[in-house]
């Protein structure tokens, strides 16, 4: 099975298996669901092999990934965007809790 996560637990994997009651079954994925449920090894069993993302690194496979956090900038551009959004929600004749709602949201 390729890409045997998520989509092919319970309903998929248990027709698979229903189907080929004989089979043996390989599954591979690159992103398989870890932690304390480990679904991905309660379906096709312990790991074969493993090719971690580190491993592609040192091959040359893969680039390596750097996170930095950052907080986008963000400029209003519309200096008259206060004014052209009140304008908006009197054309639409919202109520007070309707009004209240959509301003408490994109304040």
């Amino acid at each position: 099975v390729d890409e045997a996560h998520r989509t092919q637990y319970a309903g998929l994997a248990e027709n698979m298996r229903a189907g080929l009651p004989n089979a043996n079954f390989l599954a591979f994925t690159g992103t398989p669901l870890l932690g304390q449920e480990r679904k991905t090894n309660a379906w096709f069993g312990d790991y074969v092999s493993e090719y971690n993302f580190q491993q592609s690194v040192e091959d040359g496979a893969t680039v390596p990934l750097f996170y930095e956090k950052r907080v986008p900038e963000v400029l209003i551009q519309n200096d008259d965007l206060s004014d052209e959004f009140a304008a908006i929600l009197e054309d639409e004749n919202l109520d007070g809790e309707a009004q209240e709602k959509l301003e408490k949201r994109f304040a």
